[in-house]
């Protein structure tokens, strides 16, 4: 993204992941220093408090998240074919690899497409005071919904079902807990407390 008060880039990828000590405390306060004119940029926050992007950032990392789980699911149900010997921890390992790449595949989007604004402290108190009710019910969720995807993975699996219905089965319940999530983060549970 571009600084707003000057047009040009505010840092480069490499200044963003080896800053200054200086410059590394005030990233950690949510706040950069544009290298062309010094102003004190942030990432600008909806009014529910996350962090705003560009719309193509959510169409990519989407595509991201579906390539690499997709690529990670087919290396695990082809182990045998894959490696001379398969075991828990291979797949462990492939599914820590699969967490690591998104992880720093969504940060380095995020990154690309956050809209910056300029630092304004009385904005940015005032947005920071949202819902910790909100904040539990959403982990909660969160939480209900990978152990589902366990539970409903191992139905499966007793049930004997074709790969194609698993996977059509898994989109699916992705969608739904996807469509339901965004729901919840748009709801009054987000909004900013009145004062």
């Amino acid at each position: 993204m571009n600084c707003p008060n000057c047009g040009e880039q505010p840092y480069t990828f490499l200044e963003s992941l080896f800053p200054g000590k200086e410059e590394f405390k005030r990233n950690f306060k949510g706040q950069y220093t544009c290298r062309s004119c010094g102003t004190v940029l942030t990432y600008k926050k909806n009014q529910y408090g996350f962090f705003d992007f560009k719309s193509e950032f959510y169409v990519i990392l989407s595509i991201l998240i579906i390539l690499i789980l997709t690529l990670t699911w087919a290396v695990i149900i082809n182990m045998d074919d894959i490696f001379t010997f398969s075991s828990p921890a291979i797949s462990m390992a492939l599914l820590f690899t699969a967490t690591l790449a998104i992880g720093l595949g969504g940060g380095a989007l995020a990154r690309k497409y956050v809209i910056l604004e300029i630092y304004d402290s009385e904005k940015e108190e005032k947005l920071q005071k949202k819902s910790v009710t909100g904040m539990i019910v959403f982990m909660s969720y969160a939480i209900l919904a990978i152990f589902g995807f366990g539970f409903l993975s191992k139905w499966a699996n007793d049930q004997s079902l074709s790969p194609y219905i698993y996977v059509g089965g898994t989109l699916v319940y992705l969608a739904v807990v996807s469509i339901i999530a965004l729901k919840m983060m748009n709801s009054s549970l987000f909004k900013k407390q009145q004062e």
